[in-house]
């Protein structure tokens, strides 16, 4: 009971980290001395074609819990290496599939979203950097979406939870403020030319 109550826990803050990066995020974009509908908008677009991704790691994590929970409670341990063996391969092979689309396909993808008019260009122009830049993680971000659902698989609760918190906010909210503090100064950066 108490574990549950601990995990229901660091979900709402993990919920309300995403919450004050988004809103980090947005102030500092917004504070660029350039028109500030270009790196807020393409900052929404990517993070929405950034959901695909995370989505389907999600979709497939949830599939492993599935099969590896019942195998794990049937005790059959070909079924439950044979589980572990092809989730994992096949989280990584969705993953690089997608990359490879997101690599390719950035420009058409950040299109589909961008709003037509004065600045429609140069979102799509930087939301198409940025995912290029981020989709190369995508594999990574998957393996370790599995391995949460295989640890779930065994019962456990507290790992696959530490998992999810290095890999959203790094340490937490000290890597949270380290994030927006480096994005702030790249903007500075890019403002200054």
């Amino acid at each position: 009971m108490i574990i549950n109550e601990y995990i229901k826990f660091y979900a709402a803050i993990m919920q309300a980290l995403l919450s004050v990066m988004m809103a980090g995020m947005n102030a500092i974009l917004r504070g660029a001395k350039a028109d500030p509908t270009i790196p807020v908008g393409s900052f929404g677009i990517y993070y929405k074609i950034q959901q695909i991704a995370l989505f389907s790691a999600f979709g497939l994590s949830n599939t492993i819990i599935s099969i590896l929970s019942f195998n794990y409670g049937m005790k059959n341990k070909d079924r439950i290496n044979d589980c572990i063996k092809y989730g994992l391969i096949d989280t990584a092979m969705v993953k690089l599939i997608l990359t490879i689309v997101f690599e390719v396909f950035a420009k058409s993808l950040s299109s589909l979203f961008a709003l037509s008019g004065g600045t429609g260009k140069e979102i799509i122009e930087v939301c198409t950097i940025s995912l290029r830049i981020a989709s190369i993680g995508y594999v990574f971000m998957g393996f370790s979406v599995a391995v949460q659902g295989v640890l779930q698989s065994f019962g456990y609760a507290i790992r696959p939870l530490i998992i999810s918190i290095s890999r959203e906010h790094g340490t937490g909210g000290k890597e949270l403020l380290k994030r927006l503090r480096n994005c702030w100064q790249m903007c500075r950066l890019h403002i200054k030319r």
